[in-house]
């Protein structure tokens, strides 16, 4: 590369041993403030019964197991990320599906 080019960044992620294992979270909320995003990670509980004083509505308790906060600069730069990776893992497995979707009939491809 011709001096004065600048280097492109190396990064070398560095997992501390407490977070190697990470958490499991089956449910996001994502909110923002003029400066950043939250993204909170979470495990929801059973439903509760619907309750008709609350609009007849089935209330879904959630604990959050993990928060991150990312500046507004980079959620373009993940949301390309996550939608690459999504791409990557179908190539390989296939169609990701909801619970509930049908499954795949033997003629279907992955």
């Amino acid at each position: 590369m011709p001096q004065g080019q600048p280097q492109p960044a190396r990064f070398e992620i560095q997992v501390p041993e407490e977070l190697r294992e990470g958490v499991y979270a089956n449910f996001l909320s994502v909110w923002h403030t003029q400066h950043d995003f939250t993204l909170d990670f979470a495990v929801t509980d059973q439903p509760n019964a619907i309750d008709p004083l609350d609009g007849g509505g089935v209330h879904v308790p959630c604990r959050v197991v993990a928060r991150v906060r990312i500046p507004a600069t980079v959620a373009d730069d993940v949301l390309r990320a996550l939608a690459q990776n999504v791409t990557d893992f179908e190539n390989v497995v296939g169609r990701i599906r909801k619970p509930g979707e049908d499954l795949p009939n033997a003629s279907e491809e992955r």
